[in-house]
């Protein structure tokens, strides 16, 4: 198969790095526009190369070495060192493999391959892995300067049954097409990050410009109760918001992302397409009930 969606082309493309799509069989199945500004080559030629064209003596993956140093032969035949990081991704049920490249000068600098390793690649929002080291950063900023902080826990409903009866490209797209709505209901400052199939944490410091969390909570409620259409079929999707507050609700990362998704919970047994503050008597609750 070795071929990615519209969905996913459109995010490698955003990425401000270059990204090669390998075959198993040495052979390229994807570039993204920054590939072209980095090595010269066009990516309608790329596509029907095989690596060796452009790398010399070849490109293999081996999962034991996925940092790999070459000469990348421009398209104007001169060579240029480059370090490569590999990595093999599931999508779609298969496993792809993606290359980052970087100039060999640039090597002090790690953070194209990081900023890779920390990206959904469904959605183009912070992988789960990442999740906790960004809330950690936001946590550590705000106990020096005294700020304070929302974190948001929202769940996205009906994508399981649509899954059933439309199929998980469709249920992928809808995901997709969320987390789009997402990013633009939040504050410009905040990070984003998806930790289950169907489940975002989000988290954003408070300043006079910041609206309300009750805003920020009623605007991702309503924008992703309205109707996405795909493929000239409209799909009713809707979402929960679980809200925690720094520092009254925890002084700790990990525990204000437990307690926003604590209070997603409260809001999940109160109907959809709810937001719920975390409060203590939540805690208590949910005890009563993990105890019986």
């Amino acid at each position: 198969m070795s071929k990615i969606n519209k969905n996913y082309s459109e995010l490698l493309n955003a990425l401000e790095f270059p990204v090669l799509g390998l075959k198993e069989t040495s052979g390229i199945f994807f570039a993204n526009s920054c590939f072209e500004k980095f090595s010269g080559y066009s990516v309608r030629d790329v596509m029907n190369y095989d690596v060796s064209k452009i790398f010399e003596s070849g490109l293999n993956y081996n999962e034991k070495n996925t940092f790999i140093e070459k000469n990348l032969i421009s398209s104007t035949g001169k060579k240029l060192k480059v370090l490569i990081f590999m990595k093999k991704i599931k999508i779609d049920d298969e496993e792809l493999i993606f290359a980052t490249l970087k100039y060999k000068s640039e090597i002090h600098d790690n953070e194209v391959f990081e900023n890779f390793e920390k990206i959904d690649f469904l959605t183009g929002v912070l992988s789960r892995s990442a999740v906790l080291e960004r809330f950690n950063v936001f946590v550590e900023n705000a106990k020096l300067s005294g700020g304070r902080l929302v974190a948001l826990a929202v769940k996205l409903d009906r994508i399981k049954s649509i899954n059933q009866y439309a199929g998980y490209d469709v249920g992928d797209t809808l995901i997709f097409e969320a987390a789009k709505i997402l990013k633009n209901s939040i504050p410009t400052k905040s990070a984003i990050g998806r930790i289950a199939g169907n489940k975002f944490f989000i988290i954003y410091g408070i300043s006079r410009e910041t609206e309300s969390a009750a805003y920020i909570c009623k605007k991702i409620v309503n924008n992703l109760s309205k109707s996405i259409t795909i493929e000239g079929k409209q799909y009713n999707i809707s979402a929960n918001v679980g809200v925690s507050l720094f520092p009254q609700d925890g002084a700790e990362a990990k525990i204000l992302m437990d307690a926003s998704d604590k209070a997603l919970e409260e809001s999940e047994i109160r109907g959809y397409s709810r937001f719920q503050f975390f409060n203590e008597s939540i805690n208590k609750k949910l005890i009563r009930l993990n105890a019986i």
